[in-house]
């Protein structure tokens, strides 16, 4: 579970960049290609301008965490987790930006396709998993912006990115 990897796998130094990590869970695997340090990051973010990026925000964590626990909303977040890995490629990036709030940086340069890859990772919305002995449907929002030179400072592109996120999870916003 997220917890759990942030016990086992802290990275020393100042963020090393470590190539293909492998996070199993306990049904199914979580992998990501890449990981990086927080200037190699933004280095990324700022060669992707005019890109496309797409925020995903988990639902009902909170409650999920109160009612179920710690274990079944980690599980939750892994599955949202496992679900923008799936519909992924090689040539986006996805990074954690907070708690249960996640960015996928595309090549995508129309908002058409941003939109699309986005719809494909909600189709799962309403599904369930097993969440520490819990039956819990697991959904997201999510918001669509293009990088442009309002985001240059990082501070605005994180800002953008947490206020793109729809508040419903039906509708897909688009900024």
């Amino acid at each position: 579970n997220p917890s759990e990897f942030r016990k086992t796998c802290r990275f020393s130094e100042i963020y090393p960049k470590i190539d293909r990590i492998e996070c199993k869970e306990d049904k199914g695997e979580i992998f990501m290609a890449k990981r990086f340090d927080i200037s190699e990051l933004y280095d990324k973010l700022k060669a992707s301008m005019g890109n496309y990026v797409i925020a995903f925000d988990t639902c009902c964590l909170s409650d999920i965490n109160s009612n179920f626990g710690s274990k079944a909303g980690d599980a939750v977040i892994a599955e949202c987790m496992r679900r923008i890995d799936a519909t992924t490629d090689d040539t986006m990036m996805m990074f954690r930006v907070g708690g249960d709030e996640f960015a996928v940086v595309t090549q995508y340069t129309d908002s058409d396709s941003a939109c699309d890859f986005a719809k494909r990772v909600l189709s799962h919305n309403g599904e369930t998993i097993d969440a520490d002995g819990y039956e819990l449907e697991v959904s997201m929002r999510a918001g669509v912006s293009k990088l442009d030179n309002t985001t240059k400072n990082y501070n605005l592109l994180f800002e953008k990115i947490n206020n793109i996120i729809s508040d419903d999870p039906e509708k897909l916003k688009i900024d």
